[in-house]
């Protein structure tokens, strides 16, 4: 049985694991590297994990392991507070195919539907990830640009989408 939920302090190891294993096993499709992450000392992130305020990474849990995450953090700036980034999106390869990011995406989009000023999220997909874009598309977000040659991995170029979602104004 899965349960999808918030992180806690608690859970910042198994976030750290699925994390580093996320950047080894899909390097196209993230931003940073594993190199670079792996590098930092874990005493640095249990001092960071979750201090942000109106940030949170929702998890999949399989009994105590957590097989799949999605980070969402609101900007911090005072012009910009309307709006906030999905980040770090990974499900175990054992797990895809299941719905689960769809579930990670749902709660995602109910806990930030809960932060008050919030308007407007953003995420960045990488191009050649048709499966994610899809799953976006069909909860609502639109793809406002493309970059090309936004990372080069190994390289390699992938260009990345750049997508929006909006809450209808009352």
């Amino acid at each position: 049985m899965i349960e999808i939920r918030c992180l806690q302090k608690a859970d910042v190891e198994a976030f750290w694991k699925l994390r580093l294993e996320g950047l080894h096993n899909s390097p196209l499709n993230f931003g940073s590297s594993y190199e670079e992450v792996a590098a930092r000392p874990f005493e640095r992130v249990q001092e960071t994990f979750l201090q942000q305020e109106d940030s949170f990474i929702i998890g999949a849990f399989e009994g105590d392991q957590l097989v799949g995450m999605m980070g969402f953090s609101r900007e911090t700036g005072k012009k910009s507070l309307h709006k906030g980034t999905i980040w770090g999106v990974y499900v175990t390869e054992a797990k895809r195919g299941k719905g689960l990011a769809g579930l990670l995406l749902q709660m995602t989009l109910k806990h930030a539907r809960q932060i008050d000023g919030l308007e407007r999220i953003l995420l960045t997909v990488s191009a050649h990830n048709e499966h994610a874009i899809r799953l976006y598309e069909k909860h609502g977000f639109v793809a406002y640009g493309k970059e090309p040659e936004a990372l080069k991995v190994d390289g390699q170029y992938v260009d990345e989408i750049y997508m929006s979602f909006a809450w209808k104004k009352e």
